[in-house]
C-alpha cells in the first residue's frame, strides 16, 4: 500500500479489516518520508474472492485516506 499527502516525518496508523477477522486490525505506525508518503506491504493468505479493507490515519495532520482491494484468485 503506498500513500501521500500526509505530513512530512508524520506517524501513521493503518487499519486493515479482513474478510476473516471481526473489525480492523492496527497495523504500523509508519513514518511518512520528507514527502508525506508511506508505503508498507503485508503478506497474509486470504481467501480467493475477498475483499481487505485499509484505512490509513495521520497522528498529526488527522488525514484519513480508505481503499479497499478484492483478491480474485485463484493462483
Amino acid at each position: 500500500m503506498y500513500g501521500s499527502g500526509f505530513a512530512p516525518g508524520e506517524l501513521v496508523d493503518l487499519y486493515y479489516t479482513w474478510p476473516d477477522s471481526r473489525g480492523e486490525a492496527k497495523y504500523g505506525p509508519r513514518q511518512a518520508d520528507d514527502g508525506g508518503r508511506i508505503d508498507y506491504s503485508i503478506r497474509r493468505a486470504i481467501k480467493n474472492g475477498s475483499t481487505i479493507h485499509v484505512r490509513a490515519v495521520g497522528r498529526t495532520s488527522g488525514l484519513t485516506a480508505t481503499t479497499s482491494y478484492h483478491d480474485s484468485g485463484p493462483y
